[in-house]
């Protein structure tokens, strides 16, 4: 059975979170030195498999040099035993986070999974959209999103808020059913 701990420290403001923790634990949410990547998957939704190895690829380059990476499961069917399965078949090395009641979801616009999330070193979000658009061009990658975000963030250049949408399956929260 995976223990629960209380989150401490977490740098978003008015967020006080459940944290599922296991093999992936995680006491702190820790931003990057230069940058916070938050990729909003759900353990039931086929989509996430596409990034893969993009995702992965980019967490090698990108995590020493001061990009973190974090998880977030928000939809209400998410539980221990498929948060655990997810982790074992994506192969991504970085903590996550029970987002059980859609808090984290709900203040960042998340409304799909994947959607990604990127915080600058400030903690202010600077991209929410798809990891790339790999999704609608059968596996091909013409616009890497994520990719060319990272890397103007670790080449010091600044970014305005760019949202794209995201094209994946529906993220439903706690909050989403009490509308």
């Amino acid at each position: 059975m995976l223990n629960r701990a209380l989150l401490a420290g977490l740098i978003i403001p008015g967020l006080i979170l459940a944290a599922v923790t296991s093999d992936r634990k995680m006491a702190n949410f820790v931003e990057g030195k230069r940058g916070t990547v938050l990729i909003f998957v759900s353990s039931m939704c086929p989509c996430t498999d596409q990034h893969k190895s993009e995702v992965k690829q980019l967490m090698s380059v990108s995590q020493s040099r001061g990009i973190s990476y974090y998880c977030v499961f928000s939809n209400i069917t998410e539980n221990d035993s498929r948060i655990g399965q997810f982790y074992r078949n994506i192969g991504w090395d970085m903590p996550y986070v029970h987002d059980a009641d859609g808090r984290l979801a709900k203040r960042f616009g998340a409304s799909r999974t994947p959607q990604v999330v990127m915080l600058d070193s400030a903690g202010q979000p600077v991209y929410r959209g798809p990891i790339d658009d790999s999704n609608k061009n059968l596996g091909r990658i013409e616009h890497a999103y994520l990719r060319n975000n990272v890397n103007a963030l670790l080449n010091g250049e600044s970014l305005a808020f760019t949202e794209i949408p995201a094209i994946g399956c529906w993220l439903v929260t706690t909050s989403d059913l009490q509308k």
